[in-house]
């Protein structure tokens, strides 16, 4: 029986038959990438196909079941739903929607039935860009400079204005100066370490702010668009949603007690000498976690770099007492990528 919930997140219990009219295998990592793209469209015209028109983020896609105690995707397969076409899929809709929910072709065999997750929103995009466009990690601010004027132009084409939302500004032109992170966070991060850039995250306020509190239903509508970064010097970059049935613990989206700055946190507040450094350093994590409203953590300063004009800047690890899943961005640039961090798996349990 269908779940008649209401809710954003829904995960299949019986594998959703996706409209693929053959195998595609991935053994290379250029063929990884295809491969996901492939399932990534399937899985979105078997959405559209079910006569669901509600803007939604796939959110995972794999052949093992979400339930510890579930059936493999293979044993549904039987007729024409090949085993290579069935796939359990995660979804997050840009509003609730009700229940009971199935997609797919096998909807009426049986195939594609959801259920709620009351579980919350995670308010984060990711993407992977093109192998062939990918720009230098020095490059980081320019192409976040870009993301964002891409989402702005998004905006404007979609809703009929940027907002405060993808500008970060008020209607009047100024900057907002509410006191309270109402605008995307942006990150760019060079996963394998190759000095190229290859994942953006895109990040609602309430995703990396846990004070806030409005969802704004435009995030989805207007990232999800999101292909093409004219980036000026740096060319013209191609990106794709990223889905994430390679991996189940993401090192920047997962779920651990320890985590560890992958660039370096700039604090809110500067020490007037560098022989204060840590403690202040220190102290501002505390206060901008307080802030977040995250978990207080032991903060161990791991190397502080001084700056032009007295700033600086330093690698830290955070050892929380609970499980905080990610993404995490703190300190003065985080909306511009500055204080990511990633689950620190040499010190975690």
């Amino acid at each position: 029986m269908g779940d008649h919930k209401s809710a954003r997140i829904w995960r299949t219990v019986t594998p959703v038959a996706l409209p693929l009219n053959h195998t595609v295998q991935a053994e290379t990592g250029v063929e990884r990438v295809y491969k996901q793209s492939e399932l990534l469209h399937a899985a979105k015209q078997a959405i559209r196909q079910s006569g669901i028109s509600i803007p939604v983020q796939i959110r995972k896609i794999q052949r093992e079941p979400f339930d510890s105690n579930g059936t493999l995707a293979e044993r549904f397969a039987f007729q024409r739903f090949t085993c290579n076409r069935l796939y359990f899929l995660e979804l997050e809709f840009a509003e609730p929607i009700n229940g009971p929910l199935m997609i797919g072709d096998g909807r009426y065999q049986g195939l594609g039935l959801m259920r709620a997750i009351q579980q919350r929103s995670s308010g984060v995009m990711r993407f992977q860009l093109d192998l062939n466009t990918r720009p230098a990690s020095k490059d980081r601010i320019a192409l976040l400079e870009a993301v964002r004027n891409a989402l702005m132009s998004l905006a404007r084409e979609t809703l009929g204005k940027p907002g405060r939302l993808f500008s970060g500004h008020d209607a009047d032109g100024s900057v907002a100066r509410s006191g309270k992170h109402e605008h995307v966070f942006l990150a760019a991060n060079d996963s394998d370490k190759d000095g190229l850039l290859d994942e953006l995250l895109v990040i609602a306020p309430w995703c990396a702010d846990r004070s806030a509190t409005n969802r704004d239903k435009d995030f989805y509508e207007v990232v999800e668009q999101l292909r093409i970064i004219r980036a000026g010097a740096l060319g013209v970059l191609k990106v794709e949603p990223a889905i994430d049935h390679w991996e189940t613990d993401h090192p920047l989206l997962g779920l651990s007690t320890h985590w560890k700055s992958v660039l370096p946190y700039q604090p809110t507040r500067f020490p007037k000498s560098f022989a204060e450094a840590d403690a202040v350093i220190r102290q501002d994590v505390l206060i901008e976690c307080q802030r977040r409203h995250l978990p207080k953590p032991q903060v161990e300063i791991l190397k502080v770099i001084q700056g032009a004009k007295g700033g600086v800047r330093a690698h830290i690890r955070l050892v929380f007492a609970v499980v905080v899943d990610g993404p995490l961005v703190l300190g003065r640039d985080s909306h511009q990528g500055g204080g990511l961090f990633q689950i620190d798996r040499q010190n975690s349990d």
